[in-house]
């Protein structure tokens, strides 16, 4: 289990939030090209949101399943009287302005908080690993009947209380990103190696292989584009979720790990969720999913104002991207 002090925290963090917090909405746009920005210049998304504004839950952190000629969405649940987050899952239907969520169903929940739903195919069947950080280790389930039934099959990472666990697999065997709840968790990016899924897992240098609070924890799944290979992730610099940050990966073995960021995306600064963005998902027609937030209670009275003002100091430096 993580440390008692920082279980607490979360705990306390999440019994606040109807009073001092923030909701989540996903929406669809399309990408903005690499490179289009430098690494100081934003560019604004402004998404179609799939989900009506909701004050008692919060719709975060999706992840994009192509299963045949069919396409759906998973992401997390957040119920915000309880403080506590499960695997949703929809399925999605493209129209000519992007992309239509059908009904929501709960598809895996438990005791502990459950976000960020990894999806990936490994021997024919579809595998999930979510954030599962407060049960204190890093979980595969797997699809019994996809995708309403998920099965728990192994723990990865045991006593490791992984944030954000993003898999990845190339030649190289099976890769996965990671921060942790108990050290520096929106800083310090981890990296795992395995020449199999069921293990056994290393840590590439025994030690964090990026130390940097503007584009390490994970945000998506890594992906390519225009020959790069790209991995989402999170600005967290004064605010969680602040903004996405696309890096483009230039070193990916055993041995070591190096990549560049190439370009930031932030949400629309008079739009409903302007507040933050924190996951971005690829679908099958070149569009992308990411997802933002808007300050609630509290937090909107007395920190809206003081994220408006930064954000309009900062227009200066944004390069405007449509729908």
């Amino acid at each position: 289990m993580p440390p008692d002090s920082q279980h607490w925290r979360w705990r306390l963090a999440r019994g606040l939030e109807p009073l001092w917090g923030e909701t989540w909405n996903i929406g669809c746009a399309r990408p903005p090209r690499p490179g289009a920005a430098a690494d100081r210049v934003r560019t604004v998304i402004d998404p179609v949101w799939l989900f009506p504004a909701d004050r008692s839950r919060s719709y975060a952190d999706p992840w994009v399943a192509a299963d045949g000629d069919r396409t759906w969405l998973f992401c997390e649940v957040y119920d915000l009287g309880r403080g506590h987050g499960a695997i949703g899952c929809c399925e999605l239907a493209a129209d000519g302005s992007g992309w239509q969520a059908g009904p929501l169903r709960i598809v895996l929940s438990g005791r502990h908080h459950l976000s960020y739903p990894c999806l990936f195919r490994d021997r024919g069947s579809w595998c999930m690993v979510p954030e599962a950080a407060e049960s204190g280790a890093v979980r595969l389930f797997r699809a019994t009947r996809f995708p309403w039934q998920w099965q728990e099959e192994a723990v990865l990472l045991p006593g490791y209380p992984g944030l954000d666990p993003t898999v990845h697999r190339d030649e190289a065997g099976w890769w996965l990103f990671s921060t942790r709840l108990d050290s520096s968790e929106n800083c310090c990016l981890h990296l795992h190696h395995a020449p199999r899924l069921d293990g056994p897992w290393t840590e590439v240098g025994g030690r964090p292989v990026k130390r940097d609070a503007g584009s390490g924890r994970p945000a998506g799944p890594l992906f390519r584009q225009d020959g790069m290979l790209l991995r989402p992730a999170q600005d967290c610099r004064g605010t969680y979720g602040r903004m996405l940050v696309l890096n483009r990966v230039d070193a990916l073995t055993p041995a070591g790990f190096a990549e560049t960021p190439v370009l930031r995306l932030a949400p629309a600064a008079d739009g409903p969720y302007p507040a933050g963005m924190h996951s971005y998902a690829p679908l099958p027609d070149g569009r992308i999913l990411v997802d933002a937030k808007r300050f609630t209670g509290l937090k909107a009275r007395f920190a809206r104002p003081l994220v408006a003002r930064r954000l309009r100091a900062e227009r200066r430096r944004e390069v405007p991207h449509g729908r």
